[in-house]
């Protein structure tokens, strides 16, 4: 059976989160320190290799739902966070901007692009949540990318 590209991307993204979730249950356990290692590394391995291709998954059928949702899980990974923008982070946030700016489940993704890790001269990324402001209709949406701007501009103000 093939699966759909949605149910790939879900199935991928389960993984990640599986791992992950085992990694934290360890540590909250106080497990020894190579159980806590192995599960690490696990987790590292699985969300390197499902990272990509979770991403080229979701650029197949970028306006989907299922592809939203998998953009904003990109942009609050480890691997999009902190230092220099990676390109699937770039490419994230511009498929966000070009498809999803007025979805109605972006406002945790709004939010994501307002902390601190994000630099805010990333024009996409300001002008993704300037059109969620403006054009989104929910009211929690585009309170979160009017409040994520604002952290944006008051970052600039110090740099």
């Amino acid at each position: 059976m093939v699966l759909s590209t949605t149910e790939q991307m879900k199935t991928l993204r389960k993984e990640v989160d599986e791992a992950e979730a085992a990694y934290i249950k360890a540590i909250e356990a106080r497990k020894p320190k190579d159980q806590i290692d192995k599960l690490w590394d696990r987790y590292n391995q699985i969300d390197n290799t499902n990272f990509a291709k979770i991403f080229e998954l979701a650029r197949q059928e970028p306006a989907s739902e299922t592809a939203c949702e998998m953009f904003g899980w990109i942009l609050s990974n480890g691997k999009t966070k902190g230092g220099p923008l990676n390109s699937i982070g770039i490419q994230s946030v511009e498929f966000l901007r070009d498809y999803h700016a007025t979805n109605l489940n972006i406002a945790k993704i709004c939010w994501e692009l307002g902390t601190p890790y994000w630099d805010p001269t990333f024009q996409p990324a300001t002008d993704f949540l300037q059109m969620a402001a403006d054009k989104n209709p929910d009211r929690e949406v585009q309170g979160q990318a009017i409040l994520a701007l604002a952290r944006r501009n008051k970052k600039m103000l110090k740099t």
